[in-house]
């Protein structure tokens, strides 16, 4: 959905689909956490574009222009949740990139992100893509309410992880439970003039000739720097992938042979 540069937000409704989308290969491991939801987001539901009907009658003149429009959305709706084959990522989502970009930008009221069906589980799970300008996450707070910035820790923060292990006599012996130690040094803010912490690389680096132009009649710029998500850090699990399960539809091969230029 996002053009190469363009970071968007990536997820699914459920674990499953997270897990089926990231096409785990078995032996891999896989890291999966909740995400909070920090505002309420316009989200369109594709499905529901599979619904529109034309109540028109076929005598008006407007009839195959609404009945092409109604065929166009429900392909458009395939066609977001059509898999597509590893190598040929750079072609084939042209379509959609360009879609998501004019969902993002010139739909009213805003939209902050889409839901569509997932290809990868046969269209049983949902995918949600928030938009660049709702993809936001707001920074993970240490014990003592340290606002962090590009993922870094306090200065002197030390981290300390332990694996559990299983029983070496068990079938499935392997690490049980991942423990993060988090040690903080003392709060000195009292003491020494903090230091101004910038929020945003474009604090630091001038990146306006590089942002979307915008016209008047356009909507307003997004505000980049407003977190949409909150990561639940108590939810994170690492998931050790074990094996791969596929929904298959089986098609007969039909032989025929001919004789060319019998006389």
């Amino acid at each position: 959905m996002n053009a190469p540069g363009i970071p968007v937000f990536y997820g699914a409704l459920d674990e499953d689909t997270c897990v089926a989308e990231a096409r785990a290969p078995v032996g891999s491991h896989v890291v999966v956490a909740k995400f909070e939801v920090l505002r309420p987001l316009q989200l369109l539901d594709f499905d529901s574009l599979t619904k529109i009907y034309v109540e028109r009658s076929h005598f008006d003149p407007t009839y195959a222009l609404h009945v092409g429009r109604a065929s166009f959305l429900r392909r458009l709706v395939r066609e977001m949740s059509r898999p597509i084959m590893p190598g040929e990522e750079a072609f084939e989502y042209l379509v959609t990139q360009i879609v998501a970009e004019y969902l993002a930008h010139k739909v009213k009221p805003r939209l902050d992100g889409i839901i569509f069906r997932s290809s990868q589980t046969d269209g049983a799970g949902r995918n949600v893509v928030l938009f660049n300008h709702a993809c936001g996450v707001k920074p993970y707070d240490l014990p003592r309410e340290a606002v962090l910035t590009f993922s870094e820790l306090p200065k002197g923060t030390k981290l300390t992880f332990f694996s559990h292990l299983g029983d070496e006599d068990d079938a499935d012996y392997a690490v049980r439970d991942i423990v993060v130690s988090e040690t903080v040094p003392p709060d000195t803010s009292d003491k020494v003039s903090p230091v101004k912490t910038p929020e945003s690389f474009s604090d630091i680096l001038d990146i306006s000739p590089f942002m979307p132009k915008w016209d008047e009649e356009d909507i307003e710029p997004p505000a980049y720097r407003d977190p949409t998500l909150r990561l639940d850090v108590e939810s994170v699990v690492v998931l050790d992938i074990k094996g791969v399960q596929y929904n298959s539809k089986r098609r007969k091969v039909r032989r025929h042979r001919s004789t060319k230029g019998k006389a």
